[in-house]
């Protein structure tokens, strides 16, 4: 079972959406690279970095659930 998540930014009238599976942050931080590289839009290295920041909380919030469950 594929477990979906999503992380976005609204900056101005601009709405960015990163979709992506349950194990692969290293290709959503890519995308996010790659986002910054494109041309025509305002995504930055500073919205790159607010939303690597939401991930890590989210996924921190993960493993402290995780280790209440373990033993």
């Amino acid at each position: 079972m594929l477990d979906r998540r999503s992380l976005f930014l609204v900056k101005g009238s601009e709405i960015y959406i990163f979709n992506y599976e349950k194990g692969d942050e290293d290709i959503l931080m890519d995308a996010m690279m790659d986002q910054v590289q494109k041309q025509g839009t305002s995504f930055d290295y500073f919205d790159a970095a607010a939303l690597s920041k939401q991930l890590a909380f989210m996924l921190i919030a993960e493993a402290k659930e995780i280790l209440k469950g373990s033993p």
